[in-house]
């Protein structure tokens, strides 16, 4: 994270730095002062630490067979998951397979469906080109005959 400080709050001594001046800042200060132990930054000492460690609390050492025999559990259970793993991407692949199997057969149906409208439409172009010069002939005959007396 990078955070911007104007020139005229950056650092200049302690007399001019605005920053530590801040009232809100002075107040955080003061109680993080009162509560905790005074610690000279300048001195480059650590603080003391209470010494709360038991015996209880520490973990008995491991022999080398106890470790053997948990790297062993362990890699029996990373085995459990791959062979987990193995079986579910087997299973995956067999419904990608069958979908894509199913998207094969229902693209081919829509394809035949296309080409059979095609060829019925051009049956219907073809018989309308060939039964409408008739019918205006015969239309134009009729009107022919009603008009004439």
């Amino acid at each position: 994270m990078q955070m911007f400080i104007p020139i005229e709050c950056r650092e200049k001594g302690i007399k001019n730095n605005m920053i530590l001046r801040n009232p809100s800042n002075e107040m955080n200060n003061s109680a993080i002062q009162s509560n905790s132990p005074r610690f000279n930054l300048s001195s480059h000492d650590w603080p003391t630490v209470n010494k709360t460690t038991n015996n209880n609390n520490i973990i008995p050492q491991l022999n080398e067979q106890n470790i053997w025999k948990e790297l062993k559990v362990k890699q029996d259970e990373i085995n459990i998951k791959n062979e987990e793993i193995n079986r579910q991407l087997q299973f995956m692949q067999t419904k990608y397979d069958d979908y894509m199997n199913k998207m094969g057969s229902i693209i081919l149906i829509m394809s035949q469906q296309v080409r059979i409208q095609n060829d019925n439409i051009e049956r219907c172009y073809t018989t309308m080109n060939e039964v409408l010069p008739i019918l205006s002939s015969t239309l134009e005959t009729f009107q022919c005959l009603i008009t004439k007396p």
